[in-house]
């Protein structure tokens, strides 16, 4: 049960099991929510786009269970918006 607070601050919770794991709430990727470190952008961005997604998890090439980091939208954005600034120049 969480109990909600309007304080002067803002809105504060408070739980009333605390014996909630990460686990019970968290998301699960879905197949095409995950990206090998060596693909190429393109297909990086093509997952994004077509699933809809807002980050891919990346995994290792040599072991899908190996997760090596997150690829967010905001990275593409950066790395489209200096590729096209270097083109500019």
């Amino acid at each position: 049960m969480v109990l909600f607070f309007i304080c002067e601050g803002g809105v504060k919770l408070k739980f009333a099991n605390t014996q909630l794991s990460v686990k019970t709430i968290m998301y699960t990727p879905g197949k095409g929510e995950f990206v090998k470190e060596a693909a190429s952008m393109d297909t990086a961005i093509h997952r994004l786009i077509i699933g809809h997604h807002h980050s891919l998890s990346v995994t290792a090439d040599h072991d899908d269970r190996e997760s090596v980091g997150v690829l967010r939208l905001t990275d593409v954005f950066e790395f489209v918006s200096d590729r096209i600034q270097k083109e500019k120049e």
